[in-house]
């Protein structure tokens, strides 16, 4: 009978294909998990996934902003976010982040703070993914040799049920194999760019904001306010006079003869 077990865990090929192909069971299975054993990594390059984040206070956020995306294009870089705020009675202030290549990240977050009036606050972080980087190229490489070996017993299979159990098996390195690039691509992307982000507050300045001061205009809106208001009680005036004489004429009427009739019985 055929027999190989696809779920990630032993393989077992069936006896007389073992025999066809001289092929011995723990050839087929690989050892794909060493996050419990000693990795070496004294042969490896360091491996450091660098980032950072700055606090400044500047004269005026637009044009430092502006000088942050020039920087960034100077250090192989770009602008990932921007963001300016200007709320009334607020101070003005921006947020941007942007990605650069690693190898220039001191020479940047340097020419970040020379743009400062005050460098509030400074954090760097530096995360060392050697070992994860050794441990899954590994768990990749055995992966891979899994799905040769599985190619092999194909190629030489010849029964449907071996051929199909062998396909089952090979589709789930297949897929293992395509998580762990998928990781190794990211710490690729990773280690080789850094991002930086930088929070800027403007400074607060003594001055009057002539846009926003305009007595005139001020004045000539309090006087339309007025006339509306007036507007509004003439029109409320009017509903009141023809609405209420609409109910109080025909009320006093009845009132009338109620008390007439009232009057007649009475004498």
């Amino acid at each position: 009978s055929g027999v190989v077990d696809g779920k990630g865990g032993g393989y077992a090929v069936s006896e007389m294909a073992l025999k066809d192909l001289s092929y011995a069971p723990e050839a087929a299975t690989t050892s794909y998990l060493a996050s419990d054993s000693y990795i070496d990594t004294s042969g490896a390059t360091q491996l450091i996934i660098k980032s950072g984040d700055v606090s400044i206070t500047v004269s005026n956020v637009e044009t430092i902003a502006d000088s942050i995306a020039q920087i960034a294009d100077q250090y192989q870089g770009t602008v990932t976010n921007r963001s300016i705020s200007n709320y009334p009675n607020s101070v003005k202030s921006g947020w941007m982040s942007i990605e650069i290549a690693s190898q220039h990240f001191d020479a940047a977050m340097a020419s970040i703070k020379e743009l400062a009036n005050t460098v509030e606050s400074e954090n760097i972080y530096a995360n060392d993914v050697t070992k994860t980087v050794v441990d899954l190229q590994a768990r990749l490489s055995n992966a891979q040799a899994e799905e040769e070996q599985y190619l092999l017993i194909m190629s030489r299979a010849t029964s449907v049920e071996d051929m199909i159990s062998i396909q089952s098996a090979l589709s789930s390195v297949r897929e293992r194999i395509e998580v762990m690039q998928s990781e190794m691509d990211y710490y690729n992307n990773s280690v080789t760019k850094s991002t930086i982000s930088i929070y800027m507050t403007e400074e607060t300045t003594i001055g009057f904001e002539t846009n926003s001061f305009r007595p005139l205009q001020t004045m000539i809106e309090a006087a339309q306010k007025v006339i509306e208001l007036f507007q509004s009680f003439v029109v409320a005036l009017i509903y009141v006079i023809i609405v209420g004489g609409a109910i109080l004429i025909p009320a006093g009427a009845i009132f009338l003869i109620v008390r007439a009739i009232w009057r007649k019985y009475r004498k």
